[in-house]
């Protein structure tokens, strides 16, 4: 079962997709993670942690450290840890703007899921926050990377499933709840996940 549900990764790209760890994925940092794939190619990949907010800083403390204003409907919008490398780097995962600037540098990565990484983002959500909807977005600092095959290798020894990321499952599930529903999308439970690959 498992099995149909991996796509065939030699050949495949899984940008746009989402990873979820397996429960047997000892890392303390990955276990019970979902991550939202940015790109993927011959080169390695790179990935964003979606179910890990911060306690510590919050998006209208980050605004502030820009010299930006934060709209109230921010009030309650809180960080994402994305990964373990270059956390000083911001990232926004977002629907595609209602108000499109080029500046904002947004690279589309599915119809209805973009990516920015400009402080431009920030000043669009000061000047025009109704353009960048809170409830619609999520802030990450830092990513997951991934070498030359190194994603391929995990996934054979079992460590990830994936599925194709939909804006609904990412922006409005709560993300202590989202690695359970990722796993409801993929209709199997959990426990039924084998440590061998290929096997439930």
């Amino acid at each position: 079962m498992i099995e149909k549900l991996k796509k065939n990764i030699k050949d495949a790209s899984l940008k746009g997709h989402l990873l979820v760890a397996s429960p047997h994925l000892a890392d303390e940092v990955f276990a019970s993670s979902v991550i939202f794939v940015c790109n993927h190619d011959n080169d390695g990949a790179l990935g964003l942690m979606i179910n890990r907010p911060l306690e510590t800083v919050t998006f209208m403390e980050l605004m502030a450290q820009l010299d930006l204003k934060s709209a109230p409907s921010f009030a309650d919008k809180r960080l994402h840890f994305g990964g373990p490398m270059d956390v000083n780097r911001g990232f926004i995962l977002h629907e595609p703007l209602i108000s499109k600037l080029d500046e904002t540098k947004e690279m589309p990565i599915t119809s209805d899921i973009a990516l920015s990484t400009s402080i431009d983002y920030f000043k669009l959500a000061q000047n025009k926050p109704e353009s960048v909807p809170a409830d619609k977005m999520i802030v990450a600092i830092g990513y997951a990377g991934w070498t030359k095959g190194q994603l391929e290798d995990e996934i054979r020894a079992g460590d990830w499933l994936s599925l194709p990321a939909e804006s609904q499952l990412i922006f409005n599930t709560p993300a202590k709840s989202l690695w359970r529903q990722a796993y409801q999308h993929l209709n199997i439970e959990p426990y039924q996940v084998s440590e061998r690959v290929g096997y439930v």
